[in-house]
């Protein structure tokens, strides 16, 4: 339907928008939620949420698949200068019609939640990062962990909160009777926590001093803490 529209419909009906009067929208919820319009977007609660971005976070089923929950349009199929031609407040929350004819919801508990990036933070239950320095670190109780604790689920949420949290994590304990690349525990470890990356060096590297190596890595030499592959996107 957006593409559809003639553009020279498409200007008269902005043309008309423009003419609209901010006044004619009510200036509160039932629940006492105060909000406003203008040219750009609505403001609820001191929160702004542009025309834009409320039609391309349209949740109705023509626009969110109802089972499956994914979006059913590209944000690029949203017009740059979309504007509503109504708008009304319920104890629910805000009712919109919008230019091309589409009428959208949206519910008071979800602008609250995207009304800043702290509150989307917690309701996305995230795990907040923790800069530390070496005076810091040394004193987090979860640094050192035992490798048979993330054998139960307590204990590899506790290791994956670390290192979500700071980044760093020492698993003791880790068997090393298996050698081999599809035996030893070091692929079981890495695979408690994702799957494992194959890239041009396979899946898991074998560290040797190789002598006159031609990378680093292939020496004795202590290389610090450091991470590698960073060039390489995600597959």
């Amino acid at each position: 339907m957006l593409i559809a529209l003639a553009n020279s419909a498409r200007q008269r009906l902005l043309a008309s928008q423009r003419k609209l009067l901010v006044s004619s929208i009510p200036e509160y919820f039932a629940r006492k939620f105060s909000f406003s319009a203008n040219d750009s977007g609505i403001s609820v609660e001191g929160a702004s949420f542009s025309y834009r971005w409320l039609r391309d976070s349209c949740q109705c089923p023509s626009c969110i698949h109802p089972s499956t929950s994914q979006k059913l349009h590209k944000t690029s199929d949203i017009y740059f200068d979309i504007k509503p031609t109504g708008i009304k407040a319920s104890d629910e929350g805000l009712h919109v019609e919008w230019m091309t004819g589409h009428s959208a919801f949206y519910a008071t508990t979800f602008l609250e939640r995207h009304s800043s990036p702290s509150k989307l933070f917690a309701a996305h239950r995230d795990v907040p990062r923790i800069p530390w320095d070496v005076s810091t670190i040394s004193k987090v109780p979860n640094l050192f962990l035992p490798y048979r604790s993330l054998q139960n689920p307590s204990g590899l949420l506790a290791a994956i909160t670390q290192l979500s949290q700071l980044g760093l994590l020492f698993v003791t304990g880790v068997p090393n009777t298996e050698s081999s690349d599809q035996t030893c525990e070091l692929r079981t470890l890495a695979q408690l926590f994702g799957e494992i990356r194959n890239t041009f060096y396979g899946e898991l590297w074998d560290v040797k001093n190789v002598r006159n190596s031609r990378n680093i890595a292939y020496t004795n030499l202590d290389l610090g803490l450091h991470m590698d592959l960073l060039y390489v996107g995600p597959l």
